[in-house]
């Protein structure tokens, strides 16, 4: 009976490792997309900026 218990409690325990071992590799692995995907988003951010700036600017020319 105690081996039994203790027999589930091991395997209990090593899927908690196994569990946490997941999240702490899957953790690092998307924090290292952050810096690439930020740089990204900044460089679409500036396109679509730019885009604007240069529809109102020929909009205020038109009217001029």
């Amino acid at each position: 009976m105690l081996f039994c218990s203790l027999l589930c409690f091991t395997g209990e325990a090593m899927a908690s490792s196994k569990g946490a071992a997941g999240f702490t590799k899957a953790t690092t692995e998307v924090s290292s997309y952050q810096t690439p995907v930020s740089n990204l988003m900044k460089a679409i951010a500036a396109v679509i900026a730019l885009v604007g700036a240069f529809n109102v600017y020929f909009k205020m020319r038109a009217f001029v």
